[in-house]
């Protein structure tokens, strides 16, 4: 029975425990183009960008409805006893009689009601040029919305390849760097037991103890270092903070029709093709039709308007009148606002195509300098894994050497510091590089999502 019993109660705590406590998290698995994707999807910056280029295209609607005819309606409620109104209403209401014109009832009317709904219909027909234009400008306006969101894309994507990186390479340099530690522990362990046997003085276990410590210091650093990477990254993919987070599969970027051999050719067609240049271009175009949009102000504005309405001196829509006028109108003087507008107008066109000319200059620059950084992180990634591989063999040699008493303590210290240093500069050349390549595509314009593999 006692053991029916506490077979029982074993068995009542193991189901609180399932259902009281929910299971941990599961980590958050994501390959480079996972990544990306996400970030398209969910990074704060890129969505609030939507949003203005949304603006944008409503701008450019609200313009065109500018030039189509408008239609009003309203409704007046009225009742007054002002003898210029009663007589006016009353006329509307086509209520006229000759005892109207009495003197007294003239001065001294009785209080009228009237209820007058009214249509109105106006066209413009010419505005100097002011709607077209003001068309033309939200269009570019518009346009230009369009490539910055572009341009901004691209500039999430290789956010997102070099916060990989980051994080990639972070994990790479702790993983090494355990592994150092570990080595540096063996090598303290012998060191104190070769000490032991009298074939090392205490100063070289001394020497290994520090060397440990060392790395042990190294290892906290990149562990920081690994946890400011992961928060980055959870911060660019809108990711809830603390989120388990972990990086899978190789880092490659598509780099078909980019020859970095011909990089002039290159900025050329960055010039030509870049996203945020053609932005620039399209604000260019939209304050040229500023400067048309001013001088719209010196020419004459011709509209005309129609209208119809009832009055009655109840809810019944009754005593119709129309109405159609055409208005032509000028500015004759204006104290110097249109002027000043025009001249506000022409400035800020001079303004962006001095930009224009200077951000075309910085393109090619752009261009040439991410073709040298690439240049060089891809013969410094060889030289790196070259220079790894040979500080791992004279590690090796170093170490029976000192095994065989030919080496000293601090010699294979020595040796296992440079193994330890390149790989780690081994391994950050590795993700340089493939940042390196993401700069060239950036740089040229052509960094976008597909290139990401």
């Amino acid at each position: 029975m006692f053991f029916l019993h506490s077979r029982l109660v074993y068995r009542y705590i193991l189901f609180f425990l399932l259902c009281g406590f929910p299971p941990a998290a599961a980590a958050v698995s994501l390959t480079l183009p996972q990544a990306v994707a996400m970030a398209m999807q969910k990074n704060r910056q890129l969505l609030a960008d939507g949003y203005r280029v949304e603006s944008a295209n409503w701008a450019v609607q609200s313009a065109q409805g500018h030039l189509y005819p408008r239609l009003d309606m309203s409704y007046t409620a009225m009742r007054t006893d002002s003898p210029l109104n009663v007589f006016g209403a009353r006329l509307l209401q086509r209520r006229i009689t000759p005892a109207d014109f009495n003197i007294a009832n003239l001065n001294n009317p009785a209080a009228i009601n009237n209820y007058q709904p009214r249509l109105t219909l106006s066209l413009p027909l010419y505005q100097g040029g002011e709607l077209w234009a003001g068309r033309e400008g939200a269009k570019q306006h518009s346009l230009a919305a369009e490539f910055q969101h572009q341009w901004l894309s691209q500039q999430i994507v290789f956010r997102t390849v070099q916060l990989v990186a980051q994080l990639r390479n972070a994990e790479a340099q702790v993983a090494a760097t355990a592994k150092a530690l570990q080595a540096a522990e063996d090598h303290l362990s012998m060191a104190q037991a070769m000490a032991r046997r009298g074939v090392l003085i205490k100063a070289d276990v001394m020497d290994a103890e520090v060397h440990r410590l060392n790395v042990e210091v190294r290892l906290n650093q990149l562990r920081n270092m690994q946890a400011q990477a992961e928060d980055r990254l959870r911060t660019h993919l809108n990711l809830a903070a603390g989120e388990p987070l972990h990086l899978a599969g190789a880092m490659q970027l598509r780099m078909q029709g980019v020859d970095i051999n011909n990089i002039e050719h290159l900025a050329e067609d960055a010039v030509q093709n870049r996203a945020d240049l053609l932005a620039l271009q399209a604000e260019a175009s939209a304050a040229e039709a500023d400067v048309h949009k001013a001088r719209s102000g010196f020419l004459p504005h011709v509209s005309v308007q129609a209208s119809q309405e009832w009055n009655n001196s109840n809810l019944a829509v009754k005593n119709g009148n129309a109405m159609v006028a055409a208005v032509v109108s000028m500015n004759v003087f204006a104290g110097g606002s249109d002027q000043a507008e025009m001249g506000r107008a022409r400035a800020n066109s001079a303004r962006l195509s001095l930009l224009l000319d200077d951000q075309r200059q910085q393109v090619r620059n752009e261009v040439h300098d991410a073709g040298r950084q690439l240049r060089e992180s891809m013969e410094r990634r060889h030289a790196m894994a070259h220079a790894f591989q040979q500080a791992r063999e004279s590690l090796r040699i170093v170490k029976l050497r000192f095994e065989k008493g030919l080496e000293k303590a601090t010699d294979l210290l020595d040796a296992q510091s440079r193994s330890d240093q390149a790989e780690a500069a081994s391994i950050q050349a590795n993700f340089d590089a493939v940042v390196a390549q993401a700069r060239v595509l950036l740089a040229a314009g052509k960094l976008e999502q597909e290139r990401v593999q």
